[in-house]
């Protein structure tokens, strides 16, 4: 059975067990700026949690993830300074995915 979520530790074992895994960074932009995981794509989150509120405009939703080059057939392993932005971006993509 597939978990929806992993620790840190499993990240290895998830990017082996498939080949469409995307890393998302969902710290401030400075801390992405200054060094991130190769291949990371970093989002805005402020603007992402102004985008879940109602109404919730599905095209802006459908753009914002193709944009970030996350689609259905991707693993995404998130990860955040502060969990509550790790969580954020969980619950986006779990609303859109």
């Amino acid at each position: 059975q597939k978990q929806m979520l992993i620790e840190a530790k499993e990240v290895e074992i998830a990017k082996d067990a498939t080949s469409k895994f995307r890393y998302v960074d969902a710290r401030k932009k400075p801390a992405y700026e200054e060094g991130h995981i190769p291949g990371a794509v970093w989002i805005d989150i402020d603007a992402w949690s102004k985008g879940f509120s109602p109404p919730i405009d599905e095209e802006l939703w459908s753009k914002r993830l193709s944009n970030a080059g996350l689609g259905m057939d991707h693993t995404v392993i998130v990860y955040a300074t502060d969990i509550r932005d790790s969580t954020r971006v969980w619950t986006f993509l779990k609303g859109f995915g």
